[in-house]
This record gives C-alpha cells, structure tokens and sequence, in this order.
C-alpha cells in the first residue's frame, strides 16, 4: 500500500534532484530515503527512477507522476493555510450579541476603536432580541452580551454596564410636544409604540401606568428603536426610550421630541458572559471600553 511517507519522499527526491539532498530536507537519512523509494516501486510495480553509480534520474513516469504529485501538494497546503487563518480567527475572535438599540449611541465607537487597535482581530457582532441574548450567553454561543437585567440564570455572569432614565418620545406636532415633562396621566387613549419583547423596562413602564389607572391605545409594535423614531416622525404614536442610546446619534428625527417622564423610571443594562467563561483579554478590553463609553454619558 502506498503511504504518505513514500510519496514524500518522491516528492522531495524530484524537488532536491539527489537523495542526499531530499534526505537533508526530511531530516532523514540517505539509506531511509532510498528505502521508501524503494518500497513506493515496489507498491505501483514499476521503477520510477533509473540508479547510475549512486545517482538516480527521473524516468518518464516518475515526472507524470510528479505532476500529479505537485497538484495534490498545492491543494494541501492550501488546506493548510485555510485551518492556519481559522485558527488564528478563533484566537483573536470575539462573538458579541447585543440588542438593537445598542446599533445606537457610543457602542459603534468602542467597537470601531477595538478593531482601529486591534488589527488581527476578528469580530462577529449580532443583534438578537434579549431571550434570544440569554439563551445564546447561557450555553456559550456568545462570549459577550449587551442587554438590559436583571436576570436570574445562572449560567450568565453580569458586570453593570449603566442605568439610564427613561424619556418619552412624541411627534413634533402632538399636542405632548408643547410638554416640558410627560407624566402617566397625560398618555391617557394616546397611540402607543412598543416592543415585542417584554423587557424589564417595558414590565416597569406597563406596571407604573397600571398603578395609575392610565389606558394605553397599543396599536402598534416594533423590533427597533429606529423604526419606532420613523413612525414618531410620521406622527403615529409615542414611545419610550432610555435616554443612553439617543446620546452622539442623529437621533430622535427633525419630526420627534425628546422629553423627560416623570415620575423618573430608570432602565438598567449589563455586560453578560458564560459564568464558565469570564472576559480576557480582547473580551475584558471590550468590556472596559463599554464601561468607560458608558461613565462618560
């Protein structure tokens, strides 16, 4: 049967032109070298070489045979390379998922520094809905998650990333606009946007209007915050906010206003990871940065 080893040595004997010089290249010796040549002729039952005074020369089927030999060698190396990249990749690789509202406010500029500082470094970011945050950080498909808390799996670790107050915001020419402050009573039968998730926020926001005995007119849910400010823009509804994600962005539109709500409600948000699998390294530089982002606010 012809082995690897044997072909090897084919290879590096048509390569160096001599045994001694293919030997030099295996780290072998000459007599080992010529035995696997050998035993290769032996295998496909013809000489590929012709032996003159301690010298051998190509025959006609050994440079087809090379040929061949050559092609398969190019696409192992290539192989090779490829499983080198991946595995590079996976050293300096960080998998981070975050909520949509976090496409907002300071996280693009810690990202886009970590990478400006970090040129070898590879970066899978994912927004996910927060179940979906938790469930991928628990069984670690994630090593990094941004989401609001608190939480109560224990398989998720937590470092407080911020607390944020939360804002209302309304179209420019609702008659809310003219407020300086929204106060539950003034949403009374006013359209509302909301989540589809029943974050932590939105359970506080829900539960402080249904202590005050105020009906919603929730007609209409969305997946992002940019699309709840469309809307606004549009004059369909209001919404809420944490004020954080609408700091150093564009947002809210020409068409929205930001206004404070009282009484104050605060959102709180994390930086989660595997318990198992706490940040180093790239991870705890990204964590750090996230948390200098987010004192600055």
């Amino acid at each position: 049967m012809i082995t690897l080893r044997q072909i090897e040595a084919f290879k590096a004997v048509m390569d160096a032109g001599a045994v001694n010089r293919a030997a030099e290249m295996m780290h072998l010796s000459q007599p080992a070298v010529s035995r696997l040549l050998s035993d290769l002729e032996a295998n496909l039952g013809y000489r590929l070489f012709e032996r003159r005074k301690g010298r051998v020369a190509a025959r006609r089927v050994a440079q087809e045979l090379y040929a061949e030999v050559e092609r398969s060698f190019v696409g192992l190396e290539r192989i090779a390379k490829t499983a080198e990249r991946i595995g590079q990749q996976q050293k300096a690789r960080l998998r981070i998922a975050v909520l949509p509202t976090f496409s907002m406010g300071p996280v693009p500029g810690v990202i886009t520094r970590l990478l400006n500082d970090n040129p070898d470094f590879f970066l899978s970011l994912e927004t996910r809905s927060r179940f979906q945050i938790l469930e991928g950080i628990a069984d670690g498909h994630y090593d990094i998650g941004l989401a609001s808390v608190p939480i109560l799996t224990p398989e998720i670790g937590m470092t407080p990333l911020l607390t944020s107050d939360i804002v209302c915001l309304v179209p420019a020419q609702h008659p809310l606009s003219r407020h300086e402050v929204i106060t539950p009573g003034d949403l009374e039968g006013v359209i509302t946007i909301t989540g589809v998730e029943q974050t932590p926020t939105r359970v506080k926001i829900d539960r402080l209007l249904s202590e005050s005995g105020v009906r919603l007119e929730r007609r209409i849910e969305v997946t992002t915050l940019q699309m709840a400010h469309a809307l606004i823009a549009q004059g369909l509804g209001v919404t809420f906010s944490a004020r954080w994600f609408l700091e150093g962005t564009p947002l809210p539109h020409e068409g929205v206003r930001m206004i404070p709500f009282r009484p104050e409600l605060f959102a709180d948000f994390a930086v989660l990871f595997p318990i198992s699998r706490p940040p180093e390294g790239i991870a705890a530089q990204f964590v750090r940065a996230c948390m200098a982002a987010a004192q600055q606010t």
